[in-house]
């Protein structure tokens, strides 16, 4: 990985954090997604898709073709400050994403010209959520087949911008709640509470919050983005709650350790927030156990 501009000359460090880390032995996750931006490679065309599948099909053979997904920045600027600048070289929109996906549909890698995405699912056999150590191996076993493609074919430097860990939790009804309109039960931020008699319980609700990652130092690296829709379940109808969680920033240094020092903050981010934005009654359910 080469070089990016330096953006800052403040010293940079990660904050520490208070008690053990939050841990479930039944957590309701059922997607893990590692993903790295870079400047686009913008010599990384279609036909390479095929070469690059190459070296992942004998355990990835399913393959699909995607929309390119738009960089995505976290910025701490004033409000006026536009992200447009940033944003106007781009990868080729001629250049698609590609996804390559196990037959189980537990492991999928999704690749364009500026990201490289590593996603975990649950898929239709219902696996059990490996944990995050092993979720970042993956990562990072694939991504080194892609870094030395990259380098083989004399693509250029991978320069990264960004990293992201996002958690998908489907939390089932009958486990601790039982309609939509009581997410107080589920979640801790959420009070339900009306000014007077008028409105009643909701039918559904939803909402999202987010907040800065701050290095130890008090400067802003990152933001924990939070979400909770409402779905439904295709075979029986049943409701369900969608909690995702996403933490994003960019590394301190452009190498593969502070990208993966990143993911680990970010990782560290998603798990306490989940554990603070929800309620005691279900973490019992989900037998939280700390790691010390």
């Amino acid at each position: 990985m080469a070089a990016m501009a330096d953006k800052s000359k403040k010293t940079i460090t990660f904050p520490k954090f208070d008690g053990p880390r939050p841990d479930f032995n039944k957590p309701p996750v059922t997607e893990v997604v590692l993903s790295l931006q870079f400047e686009p490679i913008l010599g990384f065309k279609v036909p390479h898709y095929g070469l690059l599948w190459d070296r992942f099909r004998e355990k990835k053979p399913i393959t699909a073709t995607k929309g390119i997904l738009p960089p995505v920045f976290e910025q701490f600027g004033p409000p006026q400050t536009s992200q447009t600048i940033r944003f106007e070289v781009l990868q080729d929109p001629g250049v698609p994403r590609c996804w390559f996906e196990n037959i189980k549909g537990t492991e999928l890698i999704q690749v364009q010209q500026d990201r490289f995405i590593f996603n975990w699912k649950s898929g239709n056999v219902g696996q059990s959520y490996p944990r995050y150590e092993k979720v970042r191996a993956r990562f990072r076993t694939h991504f080194r087949v892609f870094e030395t493609f990259i380098r083989e074919n004399e693509m250029g430097e991978i320069v990264p911008n960004q990293c992201e860990v996002t958690y998908v939790n489907e939390i089932n009804a009958g486990e601790g709640w039982a309609r939509l309109g009581k997410l107080g039960s589920v979640f801790s931020v959420w009070s339900g509470r009306f000014s007077d008699g008028f409105l009643a319980e909701p039918e559904d609700a939803q909402f999202r919050f987010s907040q800065r990652i701050l290095s130890a130092e008090g400067e802003p690296i990152g933001r924990l983005h939070a979400s909770v829709e409402p779905r439904y379940r295709a075979d029986d109808g049943s409701p369900i709650l969608r909690f995702v969680l996403t933490a994003r920033g960019a590394p301190i240094k452009p190498t593969k350790k502070a990208v993966f020092s990143f993911f680990d903050l970010a990782r560290e981010y998603v798990v306490r927030g989940f554990a603070s934005s929800t309620t005691k009654r279900m973490h019992t359910i989900w037998e939280r156990n700390d790691v010390k």
